[in-house]
């Protein structure tokens, strides 16, 4: 018979192998396996999101630095050097004046051409007085455009044995090349005030008209210190006055389609026409 020792041993086992039992149910159990499940996939998902994230500061440091240091690159090397430069808009420059008046050639970086064409303009009009406007287009990674706006030649003025172009601006410049295609202005010698605002009003006159314009000649009277002589390449003569005479030149071409001979065009308060061998048409 066993002894009361032997048989709390004997129950003590028992007992363990019933939590045994109990626990080998439990975990066979459907809700327990699922939430052993989901724990596993919530780890695997946090390692993946862990990855995703590394991935995403990495490539968000790299990709700025790796741009950044690509441009620093091209900057400076060969690639980013003007090897073709285009001139358009010339009327009388050459393009090859106007590529030396702004100091353009090829070799110039092309960030520092683009990027500081105002300073290249200011440059350009202080080495050309002909050059109004100048604006720089990128054509390709390594060419431009350069659109210039001249001002007119309005005319020649000569000082002896000097002449010079004179410019709508009312400036004058150098003669250079042919000039006999060009208005003669006489009178002017001691007069530069109305030299000026004589050339800005021709500047300011159509091109066809301005053309027909062989000489122009400052004839102040008594009556009128405004007063200018026009001799036209038709053989025309207008008379006209300096405050007024691109307005009053306007009615030129109309006036002459009256006319069956040349004569004197009068603008200079009215505007009427007679031949040279009448007084009045």
């Amino acid at each position: 018979m066993p002894t009361p020792s032997g048989r709390q041993e004997h129950e003590r086992y028992q007992n363990i192998l019933k939590n045994l039992e109990q626990r080998n149910r439990l975990a066979n159990e459907p809700d327990v396996q699922k939430r052993g499940a989901g724990l596993h996939h919530s780890i695997a998902h946090f390692h993946r999101s862990m990855k995703r994230g590394n991935r995403e500061r990495m490539l968000s440091i790299v990709i700025p630095f790796s741009l950044i240091l690509a441009f620093m690159l091209y900057i400076v090397s060969p690639f980013s050097k003007v090897n073709k430069i285009q001139v358009t808009g010339c009327d009388n420059l050459s393009a090859q004046q106007v590529k030396q008046a702004a100091n353009l050639k090829s070799g110039n970086f092309i960030w520092r051409v683009f990027y500081q064409q105002a300073a290249v303009e200011k440059v350009a009009r202080k080495n050309n007085l002909q050059i109004n406007q100048l604006k720089i287009e990128l054509t390709g990674p390594q060419s431009i455009r350069v659109v210039v706006k001249e001002y007119p030649i309005v005319g020649i003025v000569t000082n002896g044995s000097r002449s010079h172009y004179l410019l709508a601006s009312g400036k004058k410049t150098a003669v250079s090349g042919d000039v006999t295609s060009f208005i003669q202005y006489q009178g002017f010698t001691k007069h530069a005030k109305q030299l000026t605002a004589t050339t800005a009003q021709v500047g300011r006159i159509s091109t066809a008209i301005r053309d027909g314009i062989s000489e122009v000649v400052y004839s102040p009277s008594s009556d009128d210190p405004e007063r200018l002589i026009l001799y036209m390449n038709d053989g025309n003569t207008v008379y006209a006055r300096i405050s007024n005479l691109s307005t009053k030149m306007k009615y030129y071409p109309s006036i002459v389609k009256k006319m069956t001979d040349a004569g004197i065009v009068d603008l200079q308060y009215s505007a009427y026409s007679y031949s040279y061998n009448s007084k009045s048409e």
